[in-house]
This record gives C-alpha cells, sequence and structure tokens, in this order.
C-alpha cells in the first residue's frame, strides 16, 4: 500500500507538472493569438477545469484528467490548421470533463 501511495504521489506531481506546461502552452499558442468569443470561453474553462483538478486529491480523478490532458494536446496539434474546431472541441470536452466530477 506504502508503494501505491508513493506511486500516486508521484503521479501528482507529474500531472501538476503537465498541467503548467499545458497551461502555458495554452496562453501562449490558443489565446493570446487571437481573441475570438471561443478562445476566451475556451480559456474561462481551462482555469475552471484546472482549479477544480487541483483542489481534488483523488488519483482515478487525476488519472484521468492526466489522459485527457494527452488527448487535448494531440488534439490541438492534429487540428492545428482549423483552430475554430479545435477549439469547440476543447469547449466540449471541458463540459463532458466537468460533468463527470
Amino acid at each position: 500500500m506504502s508503494n501505491l501511495k508513493m506511486l500516486a504521489g508521484i503521479f501528482e506531481l507529474c500531472f501538476v507538472v503537465f498541467s503548467l506546461l499545458a497551461f502555458c502552452r495554452f496562453l501562449l499558442f490558443e489565446f493570446l493569438s487571437f481573441s475570438s468569443f471561443w478562445g476566451i470561453l475556451s480559456f474561462c474553462y481551462f482555469v475552471r477545469w484546472l482549479f477544480q483538478i487541483i483542489y481534488i486529491s483523488n488519483c482515478t480523478i487525476s488519472l484521468f484528467s492526466f489522459l485527457y490532458f494527452l488527448l487535448i494536446s494531440r488534439l490541438h496539434f492534429i487540428m492545428s490548421i482549423n483552430r475554430k474546431i479545435s477549439i469547440y472541441l476543447h469547449c466540449r470536452t471541458s463540459i463532458l470533463l466537468m460533468s463527470t466530477l
């Protein structure tokens, strides 16, 4: 059980680092590059979601959140040609994630 707690602690630390990196990437490449309705809405959902995850210390939710960040970062990279679809997809996924919390 002690090894499981240590593994969960390491995972939480990795999650915080990836969250900060994703937040910085989001600010630099998504939010600051345009000032549309979707950008502001996606930014608000992202910040709300980030604060919800930080205050919840549940390994299962953190694991799901970590996988969510990996998925979203890949989708943003793949769909960077059409930015509005990417932002819309980010907003919809954020709404679905928040509804599961």
